[in-house]
């Protein structure tokens, strides 16, 4: 945070769990400042707030808002999940899953991906993966994240809307954050791109040191930027099903792709489309698509106006990731957070590295569909001459090489997901890593294998599905390791 003259005061406009954590984790970090609260209703193609998975990336933002992954985990306000599993992604028609965390440590020559691949074994690459264990095997407890060789497995934590509502608004009152009905009926324009005040349908008029939009929409009039060439699913029907317990699911279909997510006590299935392509089959007659915007705003923030959730970027269905990218944006708000004067510095740096983490963001999401899996299907079938980001075409051209991933700042996305992904669509590096050729392959082999059922050994030990409330548990830190 920078130095006086301090903010003093902050509007903020929604209504959904992104306003609601922004005027919490602001209240927290400006404990002199009084933050209020505009109501606007919550879009339903507000898949920020609709929807909202935590990544284990954005986890650091927990202690800004007063909450830990343990407590949400044990009073039922997040679910576990353990890895999104895909079928028919691939050019081979299988399956394959993407599984939080990392691969279990193997003693031996070389990265564990390159090893695989000289090995030539029979497993998948996900089964290298303690989460993808648990998965496997429907289990799960707070105990498999502190044992020996399942630690390295992590969870994504998918929030209840209701029920972490709930909590961020209990947080808020007991902060003192005021909350007045809306709508916004008019910003009033100030410098650099920021507002002056906003005027409400009531007449009244609130000015503020720091604005924060997040409707869940975009701002009417402003500049867009189109992704929808690499994020083609812009449509999508929703409706309550079964919960899906441990794992998303993701299956494509010729006309897109169908999905059973968790949430809450039950479950949504979704079917994803391209309007310009057909529609696929709906989860539900009754089920309305709703209008999905591919893309992000040209600056994150400008002047004294912050923009959060799908007024900042919209990532579309596909893993979910708008409340992630939201907590990560609002991370680095309080991080840089200008004093009341917005320094165009600060200003310009957020915006750098906002852009950064959205476009890394949107490169993984778009490596499910660019990276050559299914090209089959009226959806499919024109994906192959859809020319990648150049940023996602660096990674593609070098994973393809020798199956190294570049480095990235701002990445949410851990290297074994990026392998995960890109050896699960059927990716094969063209030049073998000579680190890992000088060993015995049947070795190696056996050496995978034997860990692959060790993993599943200590999976099974577990109990059946999520975790009753009333557990907690301590997480172990993790110890930091240098991406291959």
């Amino acid at each position: 945070m920078s130095a006086s003259p301090p903010i003093r005061t902050v509007a903020i406009v929604g209504s959904g769990v992104v306003a609601g954590m922004a005027a919490l984790a602001l209240t927290r970090t400006l404990p002199h400042a009084r933050v209020e609260l505009v109501t606007m209703p919550v879009p339903a193609e507000a898949l920020a707030d609709r929807l909202p998975r935590l990544w284990p990336s954005a986890f650091p933002l927990l202690p800004s808002l007063g909450l830990a992954e343990a407590d949400l985990l044990a009073r039922g306000i997040a679910a576990p999940l353990l890895a999104r599993r895909f079928t028919g992604w691939s050019r081979s028609g299988g399956r394959w899953m993407c599984p939080e965390g990392e691969t279990v440590r193997i003693p031996g020559t070389g990265a564990l991906h390159q090893r695989w691949l000289h090995a030539g074994a029979r497993m998948a690459f996900h089964d290298l993966f303690p989460a993808a264990a648990l998965a496997e095997a429907g289990r799960f407890s707070p105990d498999a994240l502190v044992s020996t060789e399942l630690a390295q497995a992590d969870v994504t934590l998918a929030l209840a809307p209701d029920r972490f509502g709930a909590v961020i608004g209990a947080g808020c009152q007991r902060a003192n954050v005021v909350v007045s009905e809306g709508p916004l009926q008019a910003a009033l324009p100030g410098p650099d791109g920021g507002w002056r005040a906003i005027r409400l349908a009531s007449g009244r008029v609130i000015e503020a040191d720091l604005f924060v939009w997040a409707a869940g929409k975009p701002l009417p009039g402003e500049e867009w930027l189109d992704w929808s060439g690499v994020l083609p699913a812009d449509r999508l029907t929703v409706t309550r099903t079964d919960a899906s317990g441990l794992v998303d699911e993701y299956e494509t279909v010729g006309d897109g792709w169908r999905a059973r997510w968790a949430h809450g006590d039950t479950g949504i299935g979704a079917v994803a489309f391209n309007a310009g392509i057909g529609q696929a089959k709906p989860v539900s007659d009754a089920a309305e698509p709703l209008k999905l915007t591919p893309g992000a705003a040209a600056y994150g923030w400008t002047g004294n106006l912050l923009r959060l959730g799908d007024g900042a970027a919209q990532l579309g269905a596909l893993a979910l990731p708008g409340f992630t990218l939201a907590a990560h944006h609002l991370l680095l708000a309080l991080e840089l957070l200008p004093a009341r004067d917005m320094e165009p510095v600060l200003v310009a740096e957020y915006n750098r590295r906002a852009r950064l983490r959205t476009e890394h963001l949107r490169d993984f999401v778009a490596a499910h569909y660019l990276a050559g899996g299914r090209r089959r299907g009226p959806f499919w079938t024109g994906l192959s001459a859809v020319e990648p980001p150049s940023s996602l075409a660096d990674t593609l051209a070098q994973f393809r090489r020798r199956g190294q991933l570049p480095h990235r700042d701002e990445d949410s996305v851990p290297a074994d997901a990026w392998r995960a992904v890109l050896l699960g669509q059927g990716i094969r590096p063209a030049v073998p890593d000579p680190v890992v050729l000088g060993t015995d392959r049947n070795v190696e082999r056996q050496t995978l294998m034997s860990a692959c059922r060790s993993l599943a050994m200590q999976a099974a030990q577990f109990p059946d599905g999520a975790p009753a409330p009333g557990i907690s548990f301590v997480r172990v830190p993790k110890p930091h390791t240098a991406q291959d």
